[in-house]
């Protein structure tokens, strides 16, 4: 990801929290709780339980995206429920919506300009963000919200990478009909 799994925890830890801020006051919903302490569980647990064999070096932005992504919705680090007057009524209805916005959010903002490298060796750059509607957003977040990292990792991993190729063509293996 571009600001998140770098060399040192430290720089996720604040890039995270700068991002989180600068979002917040993009959609005036500045200032949002944020603990402090359970976004710094965030950046350890996405490292520390991994859950690939190849590990974090090894691993494709899709796989990185959804450890982050249910780590960041397991650890609840924004306190506060989000306003009906900024988002829609679907998504605050939606139990701990506040932290899987955030989480899905963040998660597709760090594939936008990410490499996926190929099994021939060859690299490829998600150059388009990630676009969906509305409904399949609120989707999106209800259905982060309500797994855990062992059951939604693959399928999160799967979904992200399916997300990335819709809106980046040119970065999807060839396809087949099923």
């Amino acid at each position: 990801m571009n600001f998140l799994f770098n060399d040192d925890p430290r720089t996720d830890l604040l890039n995270l929290l700068a991002f989180l801020d600068q979002f917040a006051r993009d959609y005036g919903i500045h200032p949002i709780e944020v603990d402090d302490h359970a976004v710094d569980l965030v950046v350890k647990n996405m490292r520390y339980d991994f859950p690939c064999k190849d590990g974090i070096e090894g691993s494709s932005i899709f796989k990185k995206a959804a450890s982050f992504a249910l780590h960041f919705v397991n650890e609840r680090p924004i306190a506060n429920p989000l306003s009906v007057d900024v988002f829609s009524s679907d998504l605050v209805k939606t139990p701990n919506h506040q932290n899987g916005l955030f989480a899905v959010v963040i998660a597709c903002e760090g594939m936008h300009r990410a490499s996926i490298r190929r099994h021939d060796g060859s690299i490829i750059v998600i150059e388009n963000p990630i676009e969906v509607s509305q409904h399949s957003f609120v989707d999106i977040v209800d259905a982060v919200t309500s797994t855990s990292h062992v059951v939604g990792f693959k399928l999160l991993t799967i979904l992200f990478e399916q997300l990335a190729y819709k809106t980046n063509p040119d970065c999807q293996y060839p396809t087949k009909p099923m």
